[in-house]
């Protein structure tokens, strides 16, 4: 259904009430006192939102502008759980060269019940603005099914797992390597590398392609990484997926539950007599995708089979150009991806597309892109 069609309900926001005191950067706007922050422009108390989608309307009353750049961020955190702390959930960026007016601005973010959300509206870039004032209002669309999400639900995990590193930007510039694997692209160097990577090198040997052997050696690699290589480990491994690779886990003491193609992929992802699992992999997801708008979906219900803490490794098929292939996934497809997972309080290990030149360039003719999520 789309948004011109769909219902919703309209909240008006208080854009200044977080910090009463603190004056805005757009000038004569917010407190009466001087903000820490000298880029600060407005920041809204934290609300919870009907399940589904949330646009955040920014109106800019009056505006004059000859430059800038106002940035608004949609942070969330969940009461109650203080360890999770804020994530941003949305972001925008926009260009305030030549306003002259009313100027609106739309963010939008998925809302999940228990997790409150703000907004933030913060300069970066200086700005000349000036504006009569700020209206903020919240168009919930209440689309969602709040039986869908069953993050509470699962218990911890036993494993002593190392968590994902905090991280500044959700977007990392260091070139991708199995040495230090995050969600990220494979590179013509990683292919290069594989064999140095033993004893894994040789026990997957018959894996398939090249691609392929780098889809399972980077799942080893983040195993490793964060200490999921551990006895009576519980691991979910969708197929297809080599033998060779189910044979390293089992060799190091981890059971394994493998799920084939004879039923419909939610059918058989969503069984929640299979119990919950401490990490779950995925190197071929294409087989489970009818197209690239079921991603979300897919990575949700695998999702709902592992224990909090645990980790999700899946490796999709990517398309650096950005074409149409229909099971392929983009770099715009990625990034909304990992903005979902985070907006449902999972973390996402930063992404990393290479710089796309020389041995960092995408692996050619095919490549792939894996991301690795915590519950």
């Amino acid at each position: 259904m789309s948004e011109e069609t769909s219902t919703s309900v309209k909240r008006i926001i208080e854009p200044f009430v977080y910090f009463p005191n603190h004056a805005s950067a757009i000038a004569g706007l917010g407190g009466a006192h001087r903000s820490p922050d000298p880029n600060y422009c407005f920041h809204t108390h934290y609300f919870e939102y009907a399940p589904g989608r949330v646009i955040m309307h920014v109106t800019l009353l009056g505006a004059q502008a000859g430059f800038g750049e106002l940035s608004i961020r949609i942070h969330a955190y969940r009461p109650g759980n203080e360890a999770l702390g804020i994530k941003m959930v949305g972001a925008h960026r926009e260009n305030l060269s030549g306003l002259s007016g009313d100027h609106h601005i739309a963010v939008k973010f998925a809302a999940i019940p228990g997790v409150h959300y703000a907004a933030y509206g913060f300069f970066t870039e200086a700005s000349d603005i000036t504006a009569l004032g700020i209206d903020l209002i919240a168009e919930e669309f209440g689309d969602d099914d709040a039986g869908n999400y069953r993050e509470a639900d699962a218990p911890q995990t036993i494993l002593v797992a190392h968590a994902l590193e905090e991280t500044a930007s959700l977007i990392s510039a260091q070139p991708p390597t199995l040495q230090m694997p995050m969600s990220q692209v494979c590179t013509k160097k990683q292919l290069d590398e594989l064999d140095r990577w033993e004893p894994w090198g040789s026990a997957i040997s018959g894996a398939g392609s090249r691609l392929d052997r780098w889809r399972q050696i980077f799942a080893l690699r983040v195993l490793e990484r964060y200490g999921l290589l551990q006895k009576e480990a519980r691991c979910l491994m969708l197929e297809p997926a080599s033998h060779e690779l189910a044979s390293v886990l089992s060799d190091a003491g981890c059971f394994v539950e493998r799920i084939g193609m004879s039923e419909r992929a939610e059918d058989r992802i969503s069984r929640h007599d299979i119990g919950y699992f401490d990490f779950a992999i995925c190197t071929r997801p294409t087989a489970w995708l009818q197209d690239r708008a079921a991603v979300n979906a897919f990575i949700d219900q695998l999702l709902q089979n592992i224990l909090s803490g645990g980790f999700a490794i899946i490796v999709f098929d990517y398309d650096p150009a950005s074409g149409t292939a229909e099971t392929k996934l983009t770099k715009g497809d990625i990034e909304r991806a990992a903005f979902h997972l985070l907006g449902h309080s999972h973390n996402v290990a930063q992404l990393n597309f290479s710089s796309g030149i020389g041995p960092d360039a995408p692996s050619s003719p095919e490549t792939a892109f894996a991301m690795v999520i915590q519950r």
